[in-house]
Protein backbone atom coordinates (compact mmCIF):
# COMPACT_ATOMS: atom_id res chain seq x y z
CA UNK A 1 0.00 0.00 0.00
CA UNK A 2 1.74 3.61 -1.31
CA UNK A 3 1.65 6.40 1.48
CA UNK A 4 -0.46 8.74 -1.29
CA UNK A 5 -3.54 5.62 -0.52
CA UNK A 6 -2.42 5.30 3.00
CA UNK A 7 -3.16 8.78 3.24
CA UNK A 8 -6.44 9.01 1.65
CA UNK A 9 -7.89 6.12 3.38
CA UNK A 10 -7.06 8.03 6.64
CA UNK A 11 -8.73 10.75 5.64
CA UNK A 12 -11.69 9.02 4.45
CA UNK A 13 -11.64 6.94 7.30
CA UNK A 14 -11.52 10.72 9.54
CA UNK A 15 -14.39 11.77 8.06
CA UNK A 16 -17.12 9.32 9.42
CA UNK A 17 -18.32 10.09 12.50
CA UNK A 18 -18.58 6.94 14.18
CA UNK A 19 -14.84 6.33 13.55
CA UNK A 20 -14.24 9.57 14.83
CA UNK A 21 -16.31 9.28 18.28
CA UNK A 22 -14.25 5.36 18.55
CA UNK A 23 -10.70 6.98 17.82
CA UNK A 24 -11.56 10.11 20.67
CA UNK A 25 -11.76 7.30 23.38
CA UNK A 26 -9.66 4.36 22.03
CA UNK A 27 -6.71 6.18 20.45
CA UNK A 28 -5.01 7.18 23.59
CA UNK A 29 -5.12 4.07 25.86
CA UNK A 30 -4.21 1.67 22.83
CA UNK A 31 -1.72 4.15 21.87
CA UNK A 32 -0.06 3.96 26.00
CA UNK A 33 -0.02 0.40 25.88
CA UNK A 34 1.43 -0.32 22.25
CA UNK A 35 4.18 2.70 23.27
CA UNK A 36 5.58 0.59 26.22
CA UNK A 37 4.89 -2.36 25.21
CA UNK A 38 7.31 -1.68 22.02
CA UNK A 39 9.82 0.42 23.91
CA UNK A 40 8.24 3.25 22.02
CA UNK A 41 8.49 1.47 18.21
CA UNK A 42 5.04 0.99 17.40
CA UNK A 43 1.89 3.41 17.56
CA UNK A 44 -1.09 4.10 16.52
CA UNK A 45 -0.18 7.38 14.46
CA UNK A 46 2.58 6.08 11.60
CA UNK A 47 5.29 8.17 11.14
CA UNK A 48 4.93 10.39 13.73
CA UNK A 49 7.10 10.09 16.30
CA UNK A 50 5.51 9.77 20.06
CA UNK A 51 7.03 10.01 23.62
CA UNK A 52 4.88 9.14 26.87
CA UNK A 53 5.23 11.28 29.57
CA UNK A 54 4.81 10.34 32.84
CA UNK A 55 2.84 13.07 35.95
CA UNK A 56 1.59 12.98 39.28
CA UNK A 57 -1.37 14.32 39.75
CA UNK A 58 -0.95 17.17 42.39
CA UNK A 59 -4.32 16.46 44.81
CA UNK A 60 -4.54 12.21 43.79
CA UNK A 61 -1.13 11.19 43.33
CA UNK A 62 -2.19 8.74 40.86
CA UNK A 63 0.52 8.21 38.11
CA UNK A 64 -0.54 9.54 34.71
CA UNK A 65 0.62 8.65 31.16
CA UNK A 66 0.37 10.54 28.42
CA UNK A 67 1.15 10.15 24.64
CA UNK A 68 2.80 13.10 23.61
CA UNK A 69 3.92 13.57 19.57
CA UNK A 70 7.24 15.53 19.48
CA UNK A 71 9.27 17.45 16.35
CA UNK A 72 13.05 18.72 16.26
CA UNK A 73 13.18 21.85 16.93
CA UNK A 74 16.92 23.15 17.21
CA UNK A 75 19.44 21.22 19.63
CA UNK A 76 15.80 20.20 21.32
CA UNK A 77 12.18 18.98 20.61
CA UNK A 78 9.05 20.74 21.03
CA UNK A 79 6.07 18.74 22.66
CA UNK A 80 3.01 19.16 21.15
CA UNK A 81 -0.51 17.96 22.53
CA UNK A 82 -3.42 17.57 21.29
CA UNK A 83 -6.94 17.22 22.70
CA UNK A 84 -9.22 16.18 19.90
Amino acid sequence: MTRTLLRRVIVWLGRRRSVRWLAQRLQTPVDRWLLGHTGGHVSTVPGMPTILLHTTGRRSGRDRTSPLFYVPAGDGVAVVDTNY
